[in-house]
């Protein structure tokens, strides 16, 4: 799981702000962690994005965001 929080939308959703490197290293690094502890399970990423809007936090979040590829 990603979380990203902004304060504002201003500049984009937070989302939007996950780049193809996090991605890689998120999966790198959950291939190495799963090989390692010899697991055999199914992984999924999500992320959940928090904006701030008028002091309230508003939460979305987006299931199966990315896939694992190499």
């Amino acid at each position: 799981m990603e979380v990203k929080a902004r304060n504002t939308a201003f500049f984009g959703e937070p989302e939007s702000f996950i780049n193809t490197k996090k991605i890689k290293n998120l999966v790198q690094a959950t291939d190495f962690f799963i090989k390692e502890n010899q697991l055999d399970l199914e992984v999924r990423f999500d992320i959940i994005a928090l904006i701030k809007f008028n002091n309230k936090w508003h939460i979305k979040h987006l299931k199966n965001a990315f896939y694992a590829w190499e």
